[in-house]
């Protein structure tokens, strides 16, 4: 009787012993998935961490522009041609992302872009003419500044857009470089 009682502790025992062994495969487990996810938490952390950052950094056109600026000691006329020199840049950085996407999209995407893109370069002929018109037509030096910086803006916000669109698409994420 004695040795039954000590053959079902020990038995008892070495079940206890397997259990404990199986949680501690399953902790081990549940550990990993655990650091994956941590891993993944980390990458989104530092993907917004980014985003901040970038915001803040300026745009290498934007560089650019402010480094024609310095160099001629910002005369009105220097600043107004180096807005200009910029338009180009930003026209460039469109064309750059306008075959960039038609890589990427459908035809009937493409199709949709295409027209997208005579549509804003219709708006911004008619923008364009609207600028020379008012701004254009004002006295002072300064309003040269104003309407080369407005023009400018026109092309820098298709550009940025066709960038984020871009961005989207490869990184499938929304959230910006």
């Amino acid at each position: 009787m004695k040795d039954l009682k000590y053959k079902i502790v020990l038995l008892l025992f070495v079940v206890l012993i397997a259990v404990i062994i199986g949680l501690c495969f399953i902790i081990q487990e549940k550990n990993k998935e655990i650091q994956k996810e941590k891993t993944k938490i980390n990458k989104l952390e530092e993907e917004i961490k980014k985003q901040k950052t970038t915001e803040l950094e300026k745009h290498p056109i934007e560089i650019k522009v402010e480094k024609c600026m310095e160099k001629c000691s910002y005369t009105t006329s220097c600043m107004t041609n180096c807005v200009y020199g910029s338009i180009n840049d930003w026209e460039q950085l469109s064309k750059e992302n306008l075959q960039e996407l038609k890589k990427i999209l459908s035809d009937e995407q493409y199709k949709l872009l295409l027209n997208s893109e005579n549509t804003f370069e219709s708006y911004k002929k008619a923008e364009i003419k609207f600028l020379y018109a008012t701004v254009g037509n004002l006295e002072g030096s300064i309003y040269s500044n104003i309407l080369s910086a407005k023009i400018a803006n026109i092309e820098k916000q298709r550009a940025n857009n066709l960038s984020e669109i871009l961005y989207f698409l490869k990184k499938g994420t929304f959230i910006l470089p």
